[in-house]
């Protein structure tokens, strides 16, 4: 499914996973947060072609996780998450909506997913682009997650440690809503000095700062220059 992929952008609000490096076409929202039921069970992305020739895709769910580690899991989608149309040819210049809607009642705790917007090849002759037979496909990744109506995330440093002038914190959610941890940040301290770290550097830290219902992810980011050996703390800053 994904042999024709040349350049992926898979990005969140506070999260900064990859630039989109690609002017083939334009896709917004990069993150929709859902409710498992009630109004806000639907939202849309829309997909702007920003180029003079017709724009086809094609949308799909994937199942998404994120180890503790930091490696990214896909799997085909198998929880009822409506995306329509699954397909579509996009005139230049103009924008398709795609609805995407969660049909599967009430969950337990977030799910998460990524819906792939998937540039499909398209047969060209020599007279409309230059006769090499190069095409370059853009997919764009939106995150979606579902919670539960009333959800909440609730982060807590699990441990901290210090391990040759890098930290090494492992930060769990016990809460039953997702978390971006680079929308709450980090404090690292040691005695009276600390430093905070918060979006861009967390998220060149972890690729990705998502922390999923239930899960555990371990931050490791390098410490300031002169930053005192041996034990350190870590915390979360208060939420206003």
């Amino acid at each position: 499914m994904f042999q024709p992929l040349k350049f992926t952008a898979i990005a969140a609000a506070g999260v900064g996973l990859l630039a989109a490096a690609a002017d083939a076409y334009r896709v917004t929202p990069l993150l929709i947060e859902l409710t498992d039921q009630g109004r806000d069970r639907a939202g849309q992305i829309r997909v702007e072609n920003t180029t003079d020739r017709p724009l086809t895709f094609e949308a799909f769910a994937l199942d998404w996780s994120i180890s503790e580690t930091g490696e990214r899991e896909t799997s085909p989608a198998a929880s009822p998450l409506l995306i329509f149309p699954p397909q579509a040819i996009v005139p230049p210049g103009e924008t398709q909506v795609v609805r995407v809607e969660w049909v599967g009642g009430a969950v337990e705790r977030s799910r998460d997913f990524i819906v792939m917007i998937e540039q499909l090849p398209v047969d060209f002759t020599p007279d409309q682009e230059d006769g090499s037979g190069v095409q370059f496909l853009f997919n764009f990744g939106a995150a979606v997650h579902v919670a539960p109506q009333g959800a909440s995330a609730d982060l807590n440093i699990a441990s901290a440690r210090q391990d040759g002038g890098v930290a090494v914190v492992r930060v769990e959610n016990t809460g039953d809503r997702h978390s971006y941890l680079g929308d709450r940040g980090l404090v690292i301290a040691h005695g009276d000095r600390s430093f905070e770290y918060t979006g861009d550097a967390l998220a060149e830290a972890m690729g990705n700062t998502l922390i999923a219902a239930g899960a555990v992810r371990e931050v490791r980011i390098a410490l300031p220059e002169g930053f005192p050996a041996g034990g350190l703390t870590a915390s979360l800053p208060s939420q206003s």
